[in-house]
């Protein structure tokens, strides 16, 4: 993802949206880098009685109207009308969708909840799905203290293990690099809970010291600057703790592309993003 050339904000004009904001000004200010603004609308359903439709939609009308309000939002929250901004018709997640398939992007910046039906109960329908499918970078935040994290001191990088690994880690350490920030590969080591008759002591042992060995050598072979953490727990709550015990500014991830589709929706991506005390990074 670096250099970032241009960053992709949508917005839904959301009270969220606005949260997340300033994190969009500081990103385009550090990597001096223009901001283009994405926002989808859908046409309303027209009602129909015995004359025909009760209100009739005018597209070009609608569309104006979106343009005007995302002008305006560009005045209000980012203080300036000169980013390039997009409107399009459609759902708010295929337009994203579409928009970094055809256009790429950097870096996506947006928040974790917004407008649109139920298709996540932790997070807002249109992340849950932006996350699952596109292919770009997502920097988010769960909530609003916690969207901005300035200046960037402290960058945690968690790591699986898997293939995905070595290239999530390099990649942060080219971040933590752009920051001149402190950089911590840690792993969560979970295991399956043994049969009370079993003496799981050496298997429990043997698993984290493998652990350990690869956590070692992700950062060696790859000449890393980092500190490396193990520590034995989920996934999720190990790293929400670890996030504040280091005093993390941003939390780096991987989003399990190696392993396909149906891994990345079903992945404890949603939960971590949640659960996180500072912005995440997923790539």
């Amino acid at each position: 993802m670096l250099p970032v050339r241009q960053i992709l904000f949508p917005v839904d004009f959301s009270q969220p949206c606005r949260d997340i904001a300033p994190s969009v000004i500081e990103l385009a200010h550090f990597y001096n880098c223009p901001i283009t603004l994405l926002h989808a609308y859908e046409l309303p359903v027209a009602f129909y009685g015995d004359l025909g439709p009760l209100d009739m939609v005018v597209p070009g009308d609608i569309q104006s109207a979106h343009e005007a309000k995302l002008r305006d939002f560009a005045v209000d929250h980012l203080f300036c009308e000169a980013h390039q901004q997009i409107v399009r018709q459609g759902t708010p997640a295929d337009v994203i969708h579409n928009f970094v398939k055809h256009n790429g992007t950097d870096l996506l910046v947006m928040p974790t909840s917004g407008r649109g039906p139920i298709r996540r109960l932790l997070l807002g329908s249109v992340t849950a799905k932006v996350l699952h499918d596109v292919s770009c970078p997502v920097w988010t935040a769960a909530h609003a203290g916690n969207a901005l994290h300035w200046p960037i001191r402290n960058i945690l990088c968690a790591v699986s293990l898997d293939e995905e690994s070595v290239p999530v880690a390099k990649a942060a350490a080219a971040i933590a690099k752009s920051f001149g920030a402190r950089l911590t590969l840690f792993h969560a080591a979970g295991y399956p809970h043994p049969a009370i008759d079993v003496d799981y002591d050496h298997y429990r042992k043997q698993i984290l010291d493998e652990a350990t060995q690869k956590l070692q050598a992700i950062r060696w072979e790859n000449q890393i600057e980092a500190s490396v953490v193990l520590i034995e727990g989920s996934a999720v709550m190990t790293i929400a703790q670890a996030a504040k015990e280091f005093t993390s500014d941003l939390l780096i991830v991987g989003r399990g592309h190696a392993q396909g589709a149906v891994s990345r929706l079903w992945s404890d991506l949603y939960d971590i993003i949640r659960e996180s005390p500072c912005p995440v990074l997923s790539i």
